[in-house]
């Protein structure tokens, strides 16, 4: 009986250090957004796609004043994305301005 409490307890804690390390991840993520419209891009940073967000949108707000089209090869590049398509929640690398 002790013994699976202390399964238990043990895989409390690893659950709970997962969540932890989970959400300092997204919280760094997402606590440097800015308003829509503007430019949420910097050398060597990532960002959180948003619901709705296509690369075209992602390209135009981080890289505004480039080609769409150079910075959505740059993300596809260097996030290794196979096609154009990006889900809510991803993570990308943004490209350097």
């Amino acid at each position: 009986m002790r013994g699976r409490r202390v399964l238990a307890a043990s895989s409390a804690v690893v659950v709970l250090w997962l969540v932890a390390a989970a959400l300092t991840a997204v919280g760094g993520a997402v606590a440097g957004a800015l308003p829509a419209g503007a430019s949420d891009a910097a050398p060597g940073v990532s960002m959180v796609v948003r619901s709705g967000d296509t690369l075209w949108a992602v390209a135009a707000r981080t890289s505004p004043g480039q080609d769409p089209r150079k910075v959505i090869a740059e993300l596809r590049a260097l996030n290794d994305l196979p096609g154009g398509q990006v889900r809510a929640g991803q993570l990308l690398v943004l490209p350097a301005a």
